[in-house]
């Protein structure tokens, strides 16, 4: 198939985005054994997600255990709304019916490491960057954003940005 989107620059991304996720990454449906836990999960997130942010992931690991993909879908100043960097309290994006966050820890987007551990060498690249007479540009606020769920549920998402938690549920 071949689609065409017309439209002026400045709010083509608004369209085209959000067709080709729609074209290319269609939603995977699951089913569960039990029409409780189907009911349930037809209704597992508590409001719609902003328009910007896509669940990508939401995977088992093990028992308790749950891995979230979280994705800004527009670049920087690709739309003049849609490519703000976003907030959103993750303690309150699914039901409490379907599924309890009791504790959530952000990993690296392959989910091998703690992103504060990235977070870590990235400031102590640019502190040794600096030793050495460089001026390292200063990261975008949501690039340094702590994520901390026991003193603050907020995800700070900027643009084109995906962010991967490990919840225990």
């Amino acid at each position: 198939s071949t689609y065409l989107s017309l439209g002026a620059p400045e709010s083509a991304a608004a369209a085209w985005r959000p067709l080709a996720d729609r074209v290319f990454a269609p939603p995977v449906l699951s089913f569960a054994s039990s029409p409780a836990t189907n009911a349930a999960f037809g209704s597992a997130l508590r409001a719609p997600l902003p328009p910007n942010v896509q669940l990508t992931t939401l995977q088992s690991l093990s028992e308790g255990k749950l891995l979230l993909r979280l994705s800004h879908q527009f670049a920087i100043d690709e739309d003049a709304t849609l490519s703000k960097p976003v907030l959103f309290d993750l303690s309150t994006l699914f039901d409490p019916a379907a599924i309890v966050i009791k504790e959530a820890v952000e990993l690296s987007l392959t989910a091998n490491q703690n992103a504060s551990a990235i977070r870590a060498r990235r400031a102590a690249a640019a502190a040794a960057w600096r030793a050495e007479g460089g001026a390292a540009p200063p990261p975008h606020a949501w690039r340094s954003a702590h994520f901390d769920w026991a003193t603050n549920a907020t995800v700070a998402l900027g643009p084109l940005e995906i962010k991967t938690f490990e919840l225990t549920i």
